[in-house]
């Protein structure tokens, strides 16, 4: 996974949205089934009131 840092100079030149990563010590969560239905329907609920291009990602610590 490759984010930018807020200071970058990469950043400074991309009108793109940030991207905010949780740093080295996380992944992305390994989520059951029943938690991933429920984050797709409240992304499906944040559209629907007009909310476009929000991800949600859940992340872990590394142990």
């Amino acid at each position: 996974m490759y984010c930018n840092s807020v200071n970058s100079p990469e950043k400074k030149e991309q009108n793109k949205p940030e991207m905010l990563c949780p740093g080295q010590n996380f992944k992305p969560a390994e989520l059951p089934d029943s938690c991933i239905s429920q984050i797709h329907k409240f992304e499906q609920e944040l559209n629907s009131h007009g909310y476009w291009n929000i991800a949600l990602v859940a992340y872990q610590k590394i142990n």
